[in-house]
């Protein structure tokens, strides 16, 4: 899949880039008297305009600086469109995560929630137990040896 693409975006910059592959740079040309400029003692005032018109001046590029710029265009837009997001979500994830904050427990809270946790553990592990004998028992008038290979499996052993 991985090769199917990179040939793909290689076909679609190479066909493109003999459509796009010059830059147009807009320039203003300005073009004045000479016989203003010396005899002038205030050059931005008296300077007489001869033609003032705007062109172009057109560049091909090499295929890297097409590259450059194709995934600069992009960039720019998704940094547009995620950078509107993310700014306007921020001050929502700071004060979520100031209201969410961890707090500390009080010392009897804390003794409580070991508590309730060492009682869970003991469920589990009886409840661990109860599988092997409930496995030993199917094994033994089955003859089905499955569960236990899948439980040992997920475990690691």
């Amino acid at each position: 899949m991985e090769i199917f693409l990179i040939v793909v975006l290689v076909i679609i910059f190479a066909s493109t880039y003999f459509f796009f592959a010059t830059a147009e740079i807009p320039i203003q040309q300005i073009v004045v008297d000479a016989s203003q400029l010396t005899s002038s003692k205030s050059y931005t005032s008296s300077l007489y305009i001869i033609d003032n018109s705007s062109t172009s001046l057109s560049l091909s590029v090499s295929f890297a600086i097409y590259i450059i710029a194709v995934f600069s265009w992009f960039g720019w837009w998704f940094f547009v469109i995620y950078a509107g997001v993310g700014l306007t979500a921020l001050p929502l994830d700071m004060i979520l995560e100031y209201v969410n904050r961890p707090i500390r427990m009080r010392k009897d809270e804390y003794i409580s929630a070991c508590n309730k946790l060492g009682l869970d553990l003991i469920a589990l592990k009886n409840q661990g137990e109860q599988v092997k004998v409930d496995d030993a028992e199917a094994k033994r008038t089955t003859g089905c040896i499955f569960i236990i290979k899948i439980i040992s499996h997920r475990v690691g052993r």
